[in-house]
């Protein structure tokens, strides 16, 4: 079984995947257009992960996946936050995932 990291890793494409993504009403967003924007702690707009296009995982309840690529400009032990934008007929959810980055040894 797969194991969940609870980082960014530095200098390797990584696949995020975000699990039942809801509106406010509650109803899964399924089919809709998701994006996000990595940022520093300060707030800045991280380079090489400025659009990041999520794809929905078919028949899934509100399930999406993408790829932070590997030339995103992170720093070792620096925390960066994902944060989302899913919509979907007309309907908004903004979730937010923060981690720390790290080099990763094999």
């Amino acid at each position: 079984m797969a194991e969940t990291l609870k980082i960014w890793p530095i200098g390797t494409d990584h696949k995020v995947v975000i699990r039942n993504v809801r509106n406010d009403a509650g109803e899964f967003i399924n089919g809709g257009d998701i994006t996000a924007i990595m940022k520093d702690a300060n707030g800045n707009v991280v380079a090489n992960a400025s659009l990041i296009i999520f794809s929905y995982i078919v028949d899934s309840d509100g399930d999406y996946e993408a790829i932070i690529p590997y030339n995103a400009d992170l720093l070792e032990d620096r925390e960066y936050t994902l944060h989302f934008t899913a919509i979907k007929d007309g309907m908004r959810a903004s979730p937010k995932m923060t981690r720390t980055a790290a080099t990763i040894t094999l």
